[in-house]
């Protein structure tokens, strides 16, 4: 991918405070893209947007629960008007409570889905 490959795209990627999605994050915006940081909190995606914006590309940090459909409507209107119309969406946040499924609480389950599943149609 060349460097300006995606100059001026606006990319939102869940789960960007850290691991792959902060990886995501920080390489969309190394091409150009302004990226929409999206954690369970702002500060938690502050980090990711002050390393975005020390090598000069363009960021926002916002927070939201992302199986709540009312907070992720809230982010997008947010994105839509700071940044521009969504072109890029990676649905990059997940949790993973390790436990054996016979095990594993009716609750538990739920949450994983919730944040694994819902997510993803809820931010799409």
């Amino acid at each position: 991918m060349s460097a300006n490959q995606l100059l001026g795209k606006v990319a939102v990627v869940t789960g960007a405070s850290r691991g792959i999605g902060k990886g995501i994050a920080i390489t969309l915006a190394s091409h150009g893209a302004r990226v929409a940081c999206l954690a369970t909190s702002t500060e938690n995606a502050a980090t990711t947007v002050a390393e975005i914006k020390a090598s000069g590309g363009d960021a926002i940090a916002l927070g939201a629960s992302v199986d709540n459909a009312a907070q992720v409507s809230v982010a997008f209107r947010t994105v839509e008007r700071d940044l521009g119309p969504v072109e890029i969406l990676v649905n990059n946040a997940g949790i993973s409570r390790p436990q054996a499924l016979l095990k594993m609480t009716e609750e538990n389950w739920d949450v994983h889905m919730d944040v694994n599943a819902k997510s993803v149609f809820l931010c799409s």
